[in-house]
């Protein structure tokens, strides 16, 4: 279901008040379901959106979009400069275990980038890492 802004917004609550507060929320398509099933509330987005709608604007925050926010894998260098990769960013990419990946650095004026690929090649290439422990 689509997330439902400005006047729509307003207007689906009018028409559902006096209902619980979650109810509200889910039949404005602030929600998505979670891999167990269940339902997680939106509650942050919901609330900007009522008051964008109502023209209240908190801080410098963009309005909430209809389209779903993309995820940005983020890890943390540990203090001996070891950057971890969990099975969940491995098996992504198709990596198990032994097989070896390109790891390519990119940089430009706003950012440095480690960009971590499924070597498809057979043969190891210098200074090539070993993907260990998954």
């Amino acid at each position: 279901m689509e997330r439902l802004t400005g006047e729509a917004l307003l207007q689906c609550a009018k028409e559902m008040q006096g209902e619980p507060m979650p109810r509200v929320m889910e039949q404005s398509g602030y929600w998505k379901e979670k891999p167990d099933g269940k339902i997680q509330l939106n509650r942050t987005e919901f609330f900007q959106a009522m008051m964008a709608a109502q023209g209240i604007i908190m801080g410098n925050q963009p309005l909430p979009s209809s389209s779903p926010k993309q995820r940005r894998g983020v890890v943390k260098a540990t203090t001996r400069g070891v950057v971890p990769l969990s099975g969940l960013y491995t098996n992504k990419i198709g990596v198990e275990a032994g097989d070896y990946v390109k790891i390519t650095h990119y940089q430009d004026d706003y950012k440095n980038q480690l960009i971590i690929e499924l070597n498809e090649e057979e043969e190891e290439e210098e200074g090539m890492p070993v993907v260990c422990g998954i």
